[in-house]
C-alpha cells in the first residue's frame, strides 16, 4: 500500500521560475566532466543537446510517454531530450530488480509513488552508490526544491534517509479532495426510498436492498451490493468498514503516539466477524478477492454496483455517460458498535512518497537532471502536468486543453469523441496514473470546475471535519538504518503475508473467527511486536528530526 504522511495545510504558493537570461557556467560547475553547455539559471537548461534514458512504469491507461504533451513541452523547455523506456506496472518490481542485479541502470528511474522504495535508497544509495545523493544538486541547482523543503519540512524528513542523503523527490499535492473515495448509487437509494447509511447496520440493509430489490428497476436481479478488488488501494472497498472499527488503514498506523498495526489489533476481529457476514450473505461480490481492476471496472461501467471505491465514477470506474455518473454520491464515515467516532483520512492533504525521481550513478548529466526535475516545482511545470495544455496549444486541435471562464474557475476542454477523459488525459496530456508523480500540485487546481464545485469538491469538504478529529493518522514517510531494516525484512514479509492470507480466510470463512486469537499468536511468533517496537523508535527519529 501507499505510504502518505497527511498533514492539514493550505493552498500551495509557489513562485515561478525566473525564465530570464541564460547563466551559462562554462563547466565552472561541473568540473572534470565535458561541458556540455549547462546553464546554471533561465532556460534552456542546456545550449547543446542532450539525450537521458529514463526508464519509466507504465500503467494501462499510458501511450508513448514521449509523445505527450508534458513530455513534448518539458523537451522544449529544457533542451533535454529524454527516451523513454515503458515497464508494464505489473512487471516493474521484477525488472526494476534485475536492472540493479545486473547494474544495467538508466539514467533516471521514474516510477510513481514509491517505484523505488526505501529500502532500495538505503540499499542502492547509501550501501552501494548506484543512486547519487541529490542534496548538493538541490543546493545548488533547484531552488524550487530547495523551497519547497524549506517551507515545509516534514517534506524533507520524509525523503531523507538515516545517513542523511536524499535519493528521491516527492509529489506534493493540496486539493480538498484528496481523501480515499467511496461511492454509492443515490438513484438506487432514492427508488428504494432509503436514506444514505451512517452506520454498519444501516449500511447491511442497503446492502441487502441493492442486492435483493431490483434497485436500479430493470426487472432482472443482475446488481451487486458492494464490489472490488483486494489489496488494489484505488478499488478496495475494505477502507469504510476498516474505519468503522477504527482503523484508518489496513497497515500501520498512529494511534495516540504509539504505532499499531491494524490486523493485530483486537478490534479487528470484529471488522472481520462484519466483513465475514456481508460476504456470507452474498452483500459483497462473490469476486472480489480474485478479479483483475479491469474486470472490476468492466462490471461497475454497467452501473451494476452499489457501493465501491473508485477515484471517481467516471475515471476508474469507467462510466461514460453523464447520465451514469450523476448517479453516485459520496459515502459518509460509518460507525460501529466498537467505534462511535466517524473517521477519514485528511482533506486538504500533502502526499510525500519517496520513489517517484532519482538519478543513477551512470548519469553523466546529474545537474542537468536535476534542473529538468526542479521544472516541475513550479507553478508552470504544475500547470502542465496536473491540467494540461492551455487551449490553442495543443498541436493542431486548437480545440482542446484549459481555458477561463469569466468568474475565474478554468475547464478542460477534451475531443468531443472522447468519453474516458482520465484516460486520454493519461495518453496524451500527461503519464499521471502511476507516471510523473513527483513536483508541486498547482495553486490553479483550486480554481478548476471540479475542485471548487462539483461531488469531488464537496466530498473532500464534507471529510474535512472527520480527518480533523480523527484520533488515528496515517504514518509519514520514514526510513530504517542499515540494522533496523536487516533486522525487518524478514519479520515483515513474513508478518504481512499471513496477515492478508488470513484476512481474507476469516472473510470468505476458509478459517474460523474461533481461531482469532490463535491467529494473533502466530503473528507475535513471526515477530509483529518486534516489528511494531522497530517502527516505533523509527517513527521517534522521525519526530526529532522535523
Amino acid at each position: 500500500m501507499k505510504k502518505a504522511f497527511w498533514v492539514l495545510t493550505g493552498l500551495v504558493s509557489v513562485a515561478l521560475m525566473l525564465v530570464g537570461c541564460s547563466g551559462n557556467t562554462d563547466g565552472s560547475d561541473i568540473s572534470g566532466k565535458e561541458n556540455y553547455g549547462f546553464n546554471q539559471t533561465g532556460y534552456p537548461i542546456v545550449s547543446k543537446p542532450i539525450t537521458l534514458r529514463a526508464v519509466v512504469k507504465k500503467n494501462v491507461l499510458h501511450d508513448d510517454w514521449g509523445k505527450t504533451y508534458w513530455a513534448e513541452w518539458a523537451e522544449k523547455k529544457s533542451g533535454i531530450k529524454i527516451e523513454y523506456e515503458h515497464i508494464d506496472k505489473q512487471a516493474w518490481d521484477q525488472k526494476k530488480q534485475i536492472m540493479f542485479a545486473a547494474n544495467e541502470l538508466p539514467d533516471i528511474f521514474m516510477g510513481g509513488f514509491n517505484g523505488i522504495t526505501q529500502v532500495e535508497e538505503v540499499v542502492y544509495g547509501d550501501n552501494n552508490g548506484m543512486l547519487i545523493p541529490l542534496n548538493d544538486l538541490i543546493e545548488k541547482y533547484a531552488p524550487n526544491i530547495k523551497e519547497t523543503y524549506q517551507k515545509y519540512p516534514f517534506v524533507k524528513a520524509g525523503t531523507t534517509t538515516p545517513s542523511g542523503n536524499i535519493y528521491s523527490l516527492p509529489k506534493l499535492s493540496f486539493a480538498v479532495n484528496n481523501v480515499k473515495r467511496i461511492w454509492i448509487n443515490q438513484q438506487w437509494l432514492n427508488n428504494l426510498g432509503m436514506e444514505k447509511p451512517e452506520t454498519v447496520e444501516q449500511m447491511r440493509e442497503v446492502l441487502f436492498a441493492f442486492r435483493d430489490k431490483d434497485p436500479d428497476k430493470n426487472g432482472i436481479n443482475d446488481t451487486y451490493g458492494t464490489s472490488g478488488c483486494f489489496l488494489e488501494y484505488e478499488a478496495d472497498m475494505r477502507f469504510l468498514w476498516l474505519r468503522a472499527y477504527g482503523f484508518l488503514t489496513d497497515s500501520f498506523n498512529i494511534k495516540n503516539g504509539n504505532i499499531v498495526y491494524t490486523p493485530y489489533e483486537v478490534n479487528f476481529k470484529e471488522y472481520l466477524a462484519e466483513m465475514n457476514y456481508l460476504f456470507k450473505e452474498g452483500l459483497i461480490d462473490k469476486s472480489y478477492f480474485t478479479q483483475s481492476p479491469t474486470d472490476f471496472k468492466a462490471k461497475s461501467s454497467l452501473v451494476k454496483v452499489g457501493v465501491a471505491s473508485w477515484s471517481s465514477p467516471s475515471a476508474s470506474g469507467g462510466m461514460t455517460e453523464k447520465s451514469q455518473t450523476e448517479q453516485y454520491t459520496y459515502v459518509k464515515p460509518l460507525t460501529s458498535k466498537v467505534n462511535s467516532t466517524p473517521i477519514w483520512d485528511k482533506a486538504y492533504s500533502s502526499s510525500v512518497t519517496g520513489g517517484n525521481f532519482v538519478i543513477t550513478e551512470v548519469n553523466k548529466y546529474p545537474e542537468a537532471s536535476i534542473r529538468w526535475a526542479d521544472m516541475w516545482f513550479t507553478e508552470e511545470g504544475g500547470i502542465v502536468k496536473d491540467i494540461g495544455p492551455e487551449k490553442g496549444s495543443f498541436g493542431k486541435d486548437t480545440e482542446v486543453g484549459y481555458y477561463f471562464l469569466d468568474d475565474g474557475t478554468y475547464k478542460v476542454k477534451y475531443p468531443d469523441d472522447v468519453k474516458d477523459t482520465w484516460a486520454y488525459y493519461n495518453a496524451n496530456f500527461a503519464p499521471a496514473e502511476d507516471g510523473c508523480n513527483f513536483g508541486l500540485q498547482p495553486k490553479m487546481m483550486e480554481l478548476g470546475n471540479g475542485r471548487n464545485q462539483g461531488l469531488l469538491y464537496e466530498l473532500g469538504m464534507a471529510m474535512l471535519d472527520y480527518g480533523k478529529n480523527s484520533p488515528v493518522t496515517q504514518m509519514p514517510n520514514f526510513y530504517f538504518d542499515k540494522e533496523s531494516q536487516e533486522k525487518l525484512a524478514v519479520i515483515k514479509t513474513e508478518v504481512e503475508s499471513y496477515a492478508r492470507q488470513m484476512e481474507a480466510k476469516f472473510i470468505t470463512g476458509d478459517e474460523p473467527l474461533s481461531n482469532f486469537e490463535k491467529y494473533r499468536e502466530t503473528l507475535r511468533k513471526y515477530g509483529v511486536e518486534k516489528l511494531i517496537d522497530t517502527y516505533q523508535e523509527a517513527y521517534k527519529e522521525y519526530v526529532k528530526n522535523l
